[in-house]
Order: structure tokens, then C-alpha cells, then sequence
């Protein structure tokens, strides 16, 4: 937790959740996902007005590259006003330099089919929770707009740093042991944790480790390869075109994201343009898209050629949220009539495009390969 809570017996999250991300790997206790991350503690509330937009013009402001929240709200008459969305919208857009702000938040633990507000937004990394034997954590929530799910509790807790004024006044048991579920302390450093508070941070350092070998990838980037690396746990009927409600795309695979990190550090030479963003809001914020210069070369999978263009937002919006890649749209006369065509993807070279075309192929969405430069 950060200095400025230290001594408060209700601000005792920070510290669990910050280890499990980072923890020193020191040889003694425990270690964090990236634990040699560096940290920036920030502290706030979701309810203020304005709490929110200050926060994240803060980590933008002072170079913060991931930003992990355990906190938010699952009440659905309180969805987030237009400035909270637009402090996150900023944050992914023009954090890092213009690469983006790797943003996590937790899913939420009310065992709902209905994700925390912030975890829903389109510039989120959503996370749920899995237990140590690759089964739906029952607390953890259930939604469309999941991304990933990470082991935490629901079979077996971890164990997580301790703030040292935590005395586990919340905790059932007597003295130490209220913080161990196997009722054996490790000391009044420790503690056993869980819910999606833990499994965010979790994912959180695998995206530091993910920078850590490719600093050059996008937020955008960064959350399609954890989508497209992770392992389908539960059961094959549970996901509809790669995608289910209970684990997103899969619990997170470090090992592989890692390796896939690399392979585009070696083999992708990203396309060097201005960049020129902005907010496009229709339906009541149904659809929202980050709007960029597109370079005139590279490939991407044709999905179709539409004459409504209720259907371009439509199809963009589902195929950006399922496959983490962008959509191009490009808007040309056919017959007199102004028809959009949709290509999803915009890599340096063919073989990243012909890989999305196998993952549309398994989804059951056909396509082909188009050069955008005949776009």
C-alpha cells in the first residue's frame, strides 16, 4: 500500500497486490510474477468525480507502463461517467510515448455475469480469476468483455507480501493464524490471498515481462498476445469462436507470450507513422474506436465488403474485441453507391496476417489476405 495510507487498518490491498506482481527475487519469502519491475504506487478512490482522470494523467504523466486495478464497481445503475472512460481512453492512447498504457483491472468477485465497469471499457485488459487446478474460480465474474483469466484462490490461496499494520481485523481465527487458510503461520511478513485482486496483478507482471523483451509493443499488442497465447482451460463447449464468458481467451500462459513477445521483436518492423487519435462515440458509447493513420504497406485478412455502415461498426467493434487486432476500414464508390470494405490486421509482413487468417479460420470466419497498399 502507498506511504500515504501506511497505519490504516482499511488500507492493507495495496501490499499483497503489489507483490504478487513484483516481489523481489532475493532468495528468501516470495517472488513476483516480474520482480524486477520497478513500482509506482498510486493511491485513490473510484467514487470521486474526478479521482479517476487524476490518477491516470498521473501514471501517464510519470511513466508508468502497466497500470494494475483491484478495484471498481459491479453495480449496474452506476456505469462509469464520460470522464472516467475518456482518463482511460487517454491513458491507452498516449501513455508510453504514444505506444499506449498497458491497462489491467480486475474482473470482480460477486460471482455475476456482469464485469466490473472499468474492466468492460475497450482499452482494458479484463481478468478473471482460475484456481490451481485450471477450474473456474466460482467468485469470479462472467462476461463477454473477459479478456484472460490467471490462477488465483477458489482450490489453494497464494501467498502474498503483508502490510505490516494489517492485523486481519476483516479475517476469521485467532492472532497470526487468521491470515493462513491451513491454519500454519509463515510470520507477520505473509499471508494466504486471492480473488481477482490477486489474478490481475498476476497478469500485470507477465505484461512487464512481456515489455521487458519488446518494449516497442503496443497496449494493443500486448493484450492479443496474451488472448492469442493463452491456454483453453474448462471444457471445449464453454467457448464460443475462442472466446468464453468464464476465462476470456484462456488462462495466461507466461512461458508462451513471453516467446511470442520475442518472435515479433525479431521478425516485425512496425511501420513508422503519425498518429492522429480521437473518440468516435455512437449508440451511447455501444461503439468506441481509436482512429490512426494507417501505413500505406503491409497485410491484413479481407472479412467483407458492407453498404451500411451500421454494420462496419457493427462487425469492427466484435472483431477488434475477439481478436485484440485492428480494423481497417476502407470507403470507396461502387455503382454510384459508398460501400465500406473491413480488413482486420496491420502487420509489417504476410506470415503475422496468414497466422490471424488460421485464428479467423478456427473461429469459423472466413477471409483472405489483402496488401494494404490495395486496400
Amino acid at each position: 500500500s502507498s506511504r500515504i495510507l501506511q497505519g490504516d487498518p482499511q488500507f492493507t490491498h495495496g501490499t499483497p497486490c503489489a507483490s504478487v506482481a513484483l516481489a523481489s527475487s532475493n532468495g528468501t519469502g516470495i517472488v513476483g510474477a516480474a520482480p524486477n519491475a520497478k513500482f509506482m504506487p498510486v493511491s485513490g478512490t473510484s467514487f470521486s468525480l474526478r479521482a479517476t482522470e487524476q490518477m491516470f494523467d498521473y501514471c501517464v504523466k510519470n511513466g508508468a507502463d502497466i497500470i494494475s486495478c483491484s478495484w471498481g464497481t459491479t453495480d449496474p445503475n452506476f456505469s462509469l461517467s464520460p470522464l472516467k472512460e475518456q482518463a482511460i481512453a487517454r491513458a491507452a492512447r498516449e501513455g508510453r510515448n504514444g505506444k499506449g498504457c498497458i491497462i489491467l483491472f480486475a474482473a470482480g468477485n460477486d460471482d455475476r455475469d456482469f464485469l466490473n465497469f472499468y474492466a468492460a471499457h475497450p482499452d482494458v485488459i479484463a481478468v478473471g480469476a482460475s484456481t490451481s487446478k485450471d477450474q473456474h474460480a466460482s467468485y469470479s465474474n462472467r462476461g463477454r468483455e473477459l479478456s484472460v483469466c490467471a490462477p488465483s484462490n477458489g482450490d489453494w490461496p497464494i501467498i502474498a507480501a503483508r502490510a505490516w499494520w494489517d492485523q486481519g481485523t476483516t479475517q476469521r481465527g485467532i492472532g497470526d493464524f487468521r491470515f493462513w487458510a491451513d491454519g500454519r503461520s509463515r510470520g507477520d511478513r505473509y499471508k494466504h490471498f486471492g480473488g481477482t485482486s490477486s489474478s490481475c496483478p498476476l497478469v500485470a507482471g507477465i505484461c512487464a515481462l512481456l515489455l521487458s523483451v519488446n518494449p516497442d509493443l503496443t497496449a494493443r499488442e500486448v493484450k492479443e498476445i496474451l488472448q492469442s497465447t493463452a491456454d483453453k482451460i474448462g471444457q471445449p463447449w464453454e467457448y464460443v469462436n475462442g472466446h468464453s464468458e468464464k476465462y476470456g481467451y484462456g488462462r495466461v500462459n507466461a512461458d508462451r507470450a513471453v516467446a511470442e513477445a520475442m518472435r515479433r521483436r525479431e521478425t516485425r518492423t512496425p511501420p513508422r507513422v503519425d498518429e492522429v487519435t480521437t473518440t468516435i462515440q455512437s449508440g451511447q458509447g455501444l461503439f468506441r474506436f481509436s482512429v490512426s493513420k494507417q501505413a500505406p504497406h503491409g497485410w491484413g485478412v479481407q472479412i467483407g465488403v458492407f453498404a451500411e455502415y451500421g454494420n462496419v461498426l457493427e462487425q469492427a467493434e466484435k472483431l477488434e474485441r475477439q481478436f485484440g487486432a485492428p480494423v481497417v476500414v476502407s470507403i470507396l464508390e461502387s455503382g454510384g453507391k459508398t460501400v465500406y470494405k473491413v480488413i482486420l490486421g496491420a502487420y509489417s509482413n504476410r506470415e503475422e496476417a496468414r497466422s490471424l487468417l488460421q485464428r479467423l479460420n478456427q473461429a469459423g470466419i472466413e477471409g483472405f489476405l489483402r496488401g494494404l497498399s490495395d486496400a
